[in-house]
């Protein structure tokens, strides 16, 4: 048989194979299905992402988003996620969780690599894999590590009809740890800055510059040039040395017994004149002896040498006392986890965020709604926020308004493009719109709490209206003292019975508390401003305009304030 035969072949019996799983699925058939987790090669899990559409390989453990519901039949596998829409492989490559029902796209070819361990086919002829870098793709040409999975059960394996049901309440779900979606650019003042007032160390100040001391040998004499210093012996007359001692002498002198009469004359002395060699220094010329040595470091006659000079370069001055220099001036350090501009200390780029104006987001899409919730419309950035266009997806959410940005801000959570996409899937509609209702029932509830918590922080907020960015660090430390009010162990757990209601009618699993008391609270309010401004946007998409009468209006005041604080706090008081 030839290839081309065997390539026809293998591909009719993976459609035979799709069609008789679509068939099943299509009539309700039984299949076998187990609630399942995906542990990719890199030792992290395949996890379906909060915003109902992404999917990828970082879970660091198996949690409600790590759980799929895998309903199996022969070697064709679909897979619900735990926000109950079906894992589908697209063409170019991309996997997403955002399906409603059943196709081609979303069935998988599986191959049984080892016991536990598969890997998976998708219907364009790619295999799933999971990168070091925490991507799930559908774009490998053959089987490595990378595209093989450990497939464990986390629930009983039942025959049942798939799809399978709808998750289960949010009350009976398993804790997850919520990811902070967004960090302001936290930041506290470190006072104004000083002139530099210290000289690198070996350097001595004179004036208002810092100079080299004079090398080994030379002196200045309060002058900036270094000059040679006159040797013992000599005197110092400015630019020369002048030896003191004699400048030249005759080597000759009479030797009264230069040598001696032979012994018949009696042996006795004879005089006669003799010439010396000089003495150290001296260079005799012409039976004279002259000085002539130079002094080490000078130049010219070793009577009068010329002085060896150099001029001295001047350095800037520094900060002294263990204060940092920046822009020309002195300022106390930055703790730790925190960079130094001018007289503002702001919080360092916590990892795998984006920066985000003026703060950081865990995506661009949600920096686009969430600068615009939590800066924009709360301190009355809207000029410094939305005109600096580079901050990412702000731009785009700085030109909707009123309906039209609530309504974007829902579709995206939706995992819809347009309000027709939306009117068209009645399915999803009908549940948007119960999930919208149920939401709003639970923060009417729970409005009394929060009037009463956001009127014990509503001031320092106020206070900046109109006053721009260069406000923010004096707020950081106005609302670093309402911070404290929100130790108290009774009052956590009073936010943390309101989130989790909030939580449970979105249909949200509950989150964990960890950190300190203050991490706990701003964690707690973070998540019911999520939870509010969701809730008024899902509302938005039922009730267009909502948010400009005054119960949406009130509701809206009160996730900003949340946000605001919530937002700006969490990264302060955190580090």
């Amino acid at each position: 048989m030839s290839n081309g035969s065997k390539s026809s072949l293998s591909t009719l019996c993976w459609l035979r194979q799709i069609f008789l799983m679509t068939l099943m699925l299509m009539t309700g058939a039984l299949a076998q299905a187990q609630v399942v987790s995906l542990l990719g090669a890199h030792g992290k899990f395949v996890q379906a992402a909060g915003d109902q559409v992404s999917v990828n390989s970082s879970g660091p453990a198996v949690g409600a988003f790590e759980q799929w519901q895998m309903t199996r039949n022969g070697n064709v596998a679909v897979f619900k996620s735990y926000h109950g829409k079906f894992l589908s492989a697209q063409p170019d490559g991309s996997v997403v969780a955002n399906r409603t029902a059943v196709g081609p796209w979303e069935q998988f070819q599986v191959i049984d690599v080892a016991s536990g361990v598969l890997a998976f086919r998708t219907a364009h002829g790619k295999y799933l894999v999971a990168e070091p870098s925490g991507a799930f793709l559908g774009n490998r040409t053959a089987v490595g590590p990378w595209e093989q999975f450990r497939v464990s059960g986390v629930g009983s394996t039942t025959a049942q009809p798939a799809p399978a049901p709808a998750p289960a309440p949010a009350a009976q779900m398993a804790a997850v740890d919520e990811p902070t979606e967004f960090f302001w650019k936290g930041s506290y003042g470190r006072g104004v800055g000083t002139v530099l007032d210290a000289c690198p160390a070996g350097k001595t100040q004179r004036g208002a510059l810092c100079y080299d001391s004079c090398r080994d040998g030379y002196s200045d004499n309060g002058t900036l040039t270094c000059a040679t210093r006159c040797p013992s012996g000599y005197s110092d007359r400015g630019a020369i040395c002048h030896y003191d001692g004699t400048g030249s002498y005759s080597p000759v002198r009479w030797d009264g017994c230069k040598s001696r009469a032979p012994g018949w004359l009696g042996g006795g002395c004879i005089g006669g004149v003799v010439e010396d060699g000089c003495r150290d220094g001296y260079t005799k010329r012409a039976s004279v002896c002259y000085y002539e040595r130079v002094p080490a470091g000078m130049s010219g006659t070793g009577m009068d040498p010329t002085k060896g000079m150099y001029n001295l370069s001047p350095v800037a001055m520094v900060c002294g006392n263990g204060k940092q220099q920046d822009a020309g001036l002195c300022y106390t350090p930055c703790r730790s986890g925190y960079n130094g501009v001018g007289p503002v200390c702001w919080a360092a780029q916590p990892s795998g965020y984006v920066d985000c104006g003026l703060g950081y987001a865990i995506s661009s899409t949600a920096c686009g709604f969430i600068v615009t919730d939590q800066v924009v419309g709360v301190l009355s950035l809207v000029k410094d926020a939305c005109a600096l266009s580079n901050f990412p997806g702000v731009s785009q959410a700085c030109s909707l308004g009123g309906s039209k940005y609530m309504q974007g801000k829902a579709l995206a959570k939706s995992g819809v493009k347009s309000v027709s996409e939306l009117a068209s899937n009645s399915a999803l509609a009908a549940k948007v719109s119960n999930k919208a209702k149920n939401m709003m029932a639970a923060m009417q509830k729970a409005q009394p709490a929060i009037d009463k918590l956001v009127g014990s922080f509503g001031a320092p907020i106020k206070s900046l209206a109109g006053k721009g960015i260069s406000a923010l660090p004096d707020f950081g430390v106005d609302m670093a003292k309402v911070g404290e009010a929100f130790k108290d162990p009774a009052t956590i757990a009073s936010l943390y019975g309101i989130a989790q209601t909030l939580r449970g009618a979105a249909e949200e699993p509950p989150f964990k508390l960890s950190g300190t008391p203050t991490e706990q609270a701003f964690k707690i309010i973070r998540d019911i401003s999520a939870q509010y401004g969701m809730g008024v946007a899902l509302y938005t998409l039922m009730v267009p305009g909502f948010e400009a009468t005054p119960p949406g209006q009130a509701v809206v005041a009160s996730a900003s304030l949340l946000g605001a604080v919530s937002a700006y706090l969490y990264t302060v008081q955190g580090q």
